[in-house]
């Protein structure tokens, strides 16, 4: 499996009270897949996580993508503003 920096943003990262850590995800991989790893370790995030984007290498991601390893992972749940 390779590991991956997970980067989490806004009410994620609170939750979570981290901004990053490094997870084994699988080779190949979706949206979902990224999520449900994450959901694995942090059952308390689940529903949030059910929300949120998943980027690699600052591009959203859409389909399956093949992970190498080293790649950054960012987790970002919806914002509103004002």
């Amino acid at each position: 499996m390779p590991r991956a920096t997970i980067l989490y943003f806004a009410s994620l990262g609170d939750l979570l009270q981290r901004e990053r850590e490094t997870c084994d995800l699988p080779e190949t991989a979706t949206s979902g897949d990224i999520l449900a790893c994450i959901a694995t370790c942090h059952p308390d995030a689940a529903s949030l996580l059910s929300t949120c984007r998943v980027a690699v290498a600052c591009e959203f991601l859409t389909d399956r993508i093949r992970l190498r390893g080293g790649e950054e992972v960012a987790i970002l749940p919806p914002v509103s503003g004002g």
